[in-house]
């Protein structure tokens, strides 16, 4: 043995190596040094599933002889010794296999876990020697609390502590887990499976199937190499206990769907018989007719995207299994012939408080009162592109509990008239209109006096508005004090006099949000536009947000506005072209100045003329 040391210190480590063999062979116990580990024991393994204590009482019949155990000391040292010149060597694997038969002769000596401790860490394994300083402190200070090197092993403990990486799924209560992943969406939820196969288990067992009730399918800019399959449908379903409550798909096209009964989404919608929200969006052009032959559940909600058509009997059966629906929305709807009346046969929905409704290319004719007849607590409507009959056929001609109210362009009128749809003034917060060839706006001026609640207005027409009209629709909003969005496309410059006294009642603080066109657009000429804007930005001390839509406006222009007002964000679409000014904005104001559009209610991503648009305005001019 004292040969050995002298030669580990002069670094000849082969003889160091062959001198501590020949005193492990000389005891007298018999347990001599193997080069390949116990064929029934995995000491390791035992550890890293903190399963030592089992592991050392399992029976060996190999002929490593495991079963015994020595307390020579000069065995346990000649041991040790012989792992350490395999460290030195470089030999980890051979110095943890020594390590561990070290453990196994002796497993309340802590020179195998502090040898086999510091093998791991040199391979970079902090966790796996965190949990073997652990279970040797275990045995060690039960039956030795006295021993010279617990102490030391305590301290090796206590230093991997603060750098052991936890699983909390593995440690935290469910009740944690499902509070953490109700915050992820379901792309990142299913992407989660692929951790480790403790997450898989904890996130598709019984308990976790509140997770899995929503379930969002989405595809970004990256198309997938292949569509969802049917069995994946059924797998996530299954992992919710076959009880999924929300279903949006956003891209059918890319989704792999049918049209036939039998494709994988009927498949799946038959297994959801407690589906509350179905959502499908986007893809080619495809009549989903024989789609619902299938019993669906009672929805509250059912959201159909453009380019997926539904003919109006197939909506209607649809309705008829969910009364209680609250939500409603079409973007592609088809009716058996350009003269029939789509709502006519429509069962009353006592509880939809929300419409959205648009039609491709075949034209759908609605008679108002017959929605209205449907829709009698109606709160939101969003319509484009139908055709409006006001002929009344029972009294019914507007909605005495609407409170926001979008009327698209394409909205045409067949008997002209009167302002359609109709809405009670005392109960509509939201207004937005589009009417480029002004039959939604007639020669008759409605009747505007009762629009005192309204909060947000839209008002987008091919030219300028009278005086008259324009005094009309927002002087009551501006006098209550209640307007707090307003969008004028184009701003009646060139028919309203801003400076005279008549004007006074256009300005106020309750305004925080405005946009506008008509200041350079079209040939219009209004004099200087920049001070026109600045005039205009400054009746209204609280306003924060300001679109300007696609006007050019010179920079130092929109610098008076954030130097001189409250205006802290600037929608403009051309703002690519403002770099300097934006740069200066934000440096010394915290302002913002972002080439786009302020959200409204016209760019609906599945309203085909947005799409349009959309498209046109990323064609920017290049720069020079």
């Amino acid at each position: 043995m004292e040969r050995g040391r002298q030669l580990y210190g002069a670094e000849r480590y082969p003889e160091a190596a062959e001198a501590f063999r020949q005193v492990i062979n000389l005891c007298p116990c018999g347990i001599q040094v193997r080069e390949k580990p116990c064929l029934c024991k995995n000491i390791l393994g035992g550890i890293g599933s903190d399963s030592l204590h089992r592991e050392l009482k399992k029976t060996c019949i190999c002929s490593a002889k495991s079963d015994r155990r020595c307390g020579n000391t000069t065995h346990i040292t000649a041991f040790d010794s012989l792992a350490a010149v395999y460290e030195k060597e470089g030999r980890l694997e051979q110095s943890i296999s020594c390590a561990e038969q070290l453990i196994n002769l002796s497993p309340r000596e802590p020179k195998g876990y502090l040898r086999l401790g510091k093998v791991l860490r040199l391979q970079g394994l902090p966790n796996l020697a965190y949990r073997v300083y652990k279970a040797g402190t275990g045995l060690v200070e039960k039956k030795h609390p006295d021993h010279a090197l617990l102490p030391k092993l305590k301290d090796q403990e206590a230093k991997l502590m603060s750098l052991m990486r936890v699983d909390p799924v593995a440690k935290l209560p469910f009740e944690l887990i499902s509070m953490i992943f109700r915050q992820v969406d379901f792309r990142t939820l299913c992407r989660c499976l692929s951790v480790c196969k403790t997450w898989k288990a904890i996130l598709t067992g019984k308990q976790a199937q509140e997770l899995w009730r929503i379930q969002q399918y989405t595809y970004h800019k990256r198309i997938p190499k292949s569509p969802v399959l049917p069995k994946t449908l059924m797998k996530y379903a299954f992992f919710a206990g076959n009880g999924v409550t929300d279903l949006s798909i956003d891209n059918c096209s890319r989704f792999g769907l049918k049209t036939n009964p039998t494709n994988s989404l009927s498949l799946i919608l038959s297994r959801c018989k407690q589906l509350k929200h179905l959502k499908l969006r986007g893809g080619a052009e495809v009549t989903l007719d024989g789609f619902f032959n299938i019993q669906l559940p009672a929805l509250e909600s059912f959201y159909l995207g453009y380019g997926l058509r539904l003919p109006a009997h197939a909506l209607v059966r649809l309705l008829k299994s969910s009364p209680n629906i609250r939500e409603l929305s079409i973007f592609d709807l088809i009716g058996r012939s350009a003269e029939e009346y789509v709502f006519s046969n429509f069962p009353v929905l006592k509880d939809l408080k929300t419409i959205r409704l648009a039609n491709g290319a075949q034209r759908i004719l609605v008679n108002i009162s017959d929605l209205i007849r449907c829709t009698p607590n109606l709160e939101t409507a969003w319509i484009d592109d139908l055709f409006w009959d006001c002929t009344s056929k029972s009294g019914n001609t507007s909605w005495p509990h609407l409170k926001s109210l979008f009327l698209g362009s394409n909205a045409r009128v067949v008997a002209a008239g009167k302002l359609v749809p109709e809405f009670c003034a005392e109960t509509i917060r939201e207004l937005y209109l589009e009417a480029y060839d002004s039959s939604l706006i007639l020669s008759e001026l409605p009747d505007c006096r009762g629009l005192t609640g309204i909060q947000r207005f839209s008002l987008k027409t091919r030219d300028p508005i009278s005086k008259d009209r324009f005094e009309a629709l927002l002087r009551p909003s501006f006098t209550s004090g209640s307007i707090q969005e307003l969008s004028l496309s184009p701003f009646p410059f060139a028919t309203v006099d801003l400076n005279s006294a008549e004007m006074d009642w256009f300005k106020g603080d309750s305004l925080t949000c405005l946009s506008l066109t008509g200041l350079t657009l079209d040939g219009r000429v209004i004099g200087n536009p920049g001070d026109a804007l600045v005039d205009v930005v400054s009746r209204f001390p609280n306003l924060h947000c300001l679109d300007i839509n696609r006007e050019y406006v010179q920079p130092p222009t929109l610098a008076r506005i954030v130097s001189q007002t409250r205006v802290r964000t600037i929608y403009h679409q051309h703002g690519y072209m403002m770099e300097e000014v934006r740069a200066w904005a934000a440096r010394k104001y915290g302002a913002q100045i972002i080439d786009g559009y302020m959200p409204s209610p016209a760019q609906h991503p599945d309203r085909p003329l947005f799409v349009l648009t959309l498209a046109r305005s990323m064609r920017r001019p290049r720069e020079s």
